[in-house]
């Protein structure tokens, strides 16, 4: 016959199961060492001694808590929710007072359910910060530590939507790569309003096509249109006034000839003399140019005009009458 170890006599004594959360995580749900004693003893009543509610002196004499304070232990676990006193009807038909651990059983459960949130979200980071890592070609410092944060917990942006932003800068290369350009371009989406992962992809493509834009008339203007007013004039005259490039392009070539340095001011009163007069094609500034010339030059001939006959009006004395040759 084999003797049984020390450890299995201690098992037959009874085994109460304790999860570990409980044990790893009593502080979060506001216990503390005492009333963390009182549950694991309501936890081995209700497992072991299929007693539900033991007396306030069976507690006392379990551990070295004085039963006065037990009661107030008691009281403050209700109040947290950790416990409860309920009624319930056994099947002879009699009524008893019973302890039920559902809250406590539900705040770990919430507990359980944040740290896969937790775990989810620090997988996230993890994988979006290797990804940012490899895309600005730089070792993770923690100022880009604090730049993902902000665009996963701030900012709320889905992993798709990240991901397919730094690919995209990736795709890109030269100065979309840099962390400074990445940050510039995730604080811009956020301020615009983008959000989704088809939002993103219409940003790049508007972006595409403004820089395009820009640079054209970049070209004819002589200097870069960095500024924002600049850019909404532009946008302005194209998509709200609705002139073509070519009319835009004309506008600043006349701007370029008045001035060596000509403002956004003085080409967008071309502009709006345009529109105020409706014209909207090449032509109808042409003819509008020919008839100012016309115009000019007719007021030029008359004004000669009338400088010549002045010239031609003989000069008389006034004291003889006579003309003065």
């Amino acid at each position: 016959m084999e003797t049984a170890s020390p450890f299995g006599l201690l098992i037959e004594q009874g085994v109460t199961a304790v999860p570990n959360i409980l044990l790893k995580n009593y502080r979060k749900l506001g216990l503390d060492e005492q009333e963390f004693v009182i549950v694991l003893q309501l936890l081995r009543f209700r497992q072991s001694e299929n007693e539900r509610r033991p007396l306030v002196k069976v507690l006392g004499q379990l551990t070295t808590i004085p039963e006065p304070q037990i009661q107030e232990l008691m009281i403050e676990l209700e109040n947290k929710g950790i416990i409860r006193l309920a009624s319930i009807q056994d099947e002879n038909g009699r009524w008893s007072k019973i302890y039920m651990l559902d809250g406590l059983y539900n705040r770990l459960q919430d507990l359980f359910n944040k740290g896969k949130e937790t775990k989810g979200r620090e997988d996230e980071f993890e994988r979006i910060a290797n990804l940012f890592s490899q895309v600005a070609g730089l070792p993770l410092a923690p100022k880009h530590e604090r730049m993902i944060i902000q665009w996963l917990y701030e900012y709320n942006y889905p992993m798709q939507f990240l991901e397919y932003v730094l690919i995209e800068c990736n795709e890109r290369g030269g100065v979309w790569q840099k962390d400074w350009r990445i940050k510039s371009i995730m604080d811009s989406l956020y301020s615009g309003g983008v959000h989704s992962v088809e939002e993103v992809k219409d940003w790049f493509l508007s972006y595409d096509e403004d820089y395009y834009w820009i640079n054209k008339f970049s070209s004819v203007l002589g200097r870069a249109i960095k500024s924002e007013p600049e850019k909404k004039a532009l946008k302005r005259w194209s998509q709200e006034w609705t002139f073509s490039d070519e009319m835009i392009m004309l506008a600043i070539e006349k701007g370029c000839l008045a001035t060596s340095q000509p403002s956004f001011n003085y080409i967008e009163s071309i502009m709006k003399s345009w529109k105020d007069k409706g014209f909207t094609t090449l032509e109808e500034v042409g003819t509008e140019d020919n008839n100012h010339q016309s115009r000019k030059k007719s007021r030029k001939q008359k004004f000669e005009g009338n400088v010549s006959n002045k010239r031609n009006i003989p000069k008389i004395d006034p004291e003889t009458g006579m003309i003065i040759t």
